[in-house]
């Protein structure tokens, strides 16, 4: 016996009004980004590794950030904090 469920159907509006309430939700482990980051330094890179940061952030809805820790040296947290201090004006961190 095979089993053939219906197709499901949803208006336009209702799939529509789905699509929109979908949030864009990135994780960003500071481990990774702070990794990402000396290496960016290291090749002289820092403006063009902190820009296209920028423009990734502000594509999502919401960033949760994991392993803050790595937070800790002074000119990595000094770069970042503009573009975090952006992201909780908006109430998007987490």
């Amino acid at each position: 016996m095979h089993f053939h469920p219906r197709p499901l159907r949803i208006n336009r509006r209702t799939f529509l009004s789905r699509a929109a309430q979908r949030r864009r939700v990135v994780t960003l482990s500071c481990e990774r980004l702070y990794m990402r980051y000396v290496d960016a330094v290291g090749a002289g890179q820092t403006p063009q590794f902190l820009a296209g940061l920028e423009r990734d952030l502000s594509a999502a809805d919401e960033v949760c950030l994991t392993g803050s820790e790595w937070l800790t040296p002074d000119r990595f947290r000094s770069d970042l904090e503009p573009l975090l201090r952006a992201c909780r004006r908006a109430t998007r961190l987490t």
